[in-house]
């Protein structure tokens, strides 16, 4: 996938992003996943313009081994912290005890005010 296909990727899951939280559909387990994968695109066009993915990483552990390399340490801890949420959210836990109203709230300050403008620029 190119930096393009990344770009309109996490274009289309933050505009999900953005109807989940407009609804208040409850479903934060789905919501703070479909916001990790705008982050997860948003990282890899950063990687695609900084020269360090020629081709598309296989798999998370792969990515994170990038990123933790190449990325200052609190847009990788951001990216991690939304990551490791994400995973809870969709295998450990069941969604009465899955992401808060408040975690979900950081994690979307975090997305706005830290990795956005950090991966894509202003």
């Amino acid at each position: 996938m190119n930096r393009d296909a990344h770009i309109a990727r996490c274009s289309s899951n933050e505009q999900l992003f953005r109807a989940f939280l407009g609804i208040k559909s409850g479903h934060r387990d789905w919501t703070v996943t479909v916001l990790f994968y705008a982050a997860l695109h948003a990282l890899d066009a950063f990687l695609h313009d900084a020269g360090y993915l020629d081709t598309d990483i296989a798999n998370h552990h792969d990515r994170l081994a990038v990123a933790r390399d190449v990325l200052p340490r609190n847009i990788f801890s951001a990216y991690n912290a939304l990551y490791i949420e994400s995973r809870h959210a969709r295998y450990d836990r069941p969604p009465p005890q899955s992401t808060t109203p408040a975690s979900l709230a950081k994690f979307a300050s975090a997305w706005s005010h830290v990795l956005k403008p950090f991966l894509l620029g202003p």
